[in-house]
């Protein structure tokens, strides 16, 4: 989901759900610069310098969707 002001938004506990049910690996992922070549208010994107940095891999077996989605936000945030 694009942010509407730049900044990480919270994650909604379905991607716990899904990290945890499937059973698949997570990889998190901060992309920066993004908010300033293609906002949301943009039709089009803009030229300009953006980042991709990837994280390990997490799995998640347990826990709650809200405790899990909040390990994969805390794990994009050590990305910045």
């Amino acid at each position: 989901m694009r942010s509407p002001d730049g900044k990480l938004q919270p994650l909604r506990p379905g991607i716990g759900m899904m990290a945890i049910r499937l059973r698949v690996p997570i990889v998190p992922i901060y992309i920066e610069g993004l908010y300033q070549v293609y906002s949301v208010h943009d039709s089009w994107p803009k030229r300009g310098p953006v980042r991709v940095s990837f994280g390990k891999s997490l799995e998640f077996t347990t826990g709650s969707w809200d405790e899990v989605a909040l390990k994969i936000h805390g794990a994009i945030e050590e990305l910045r």
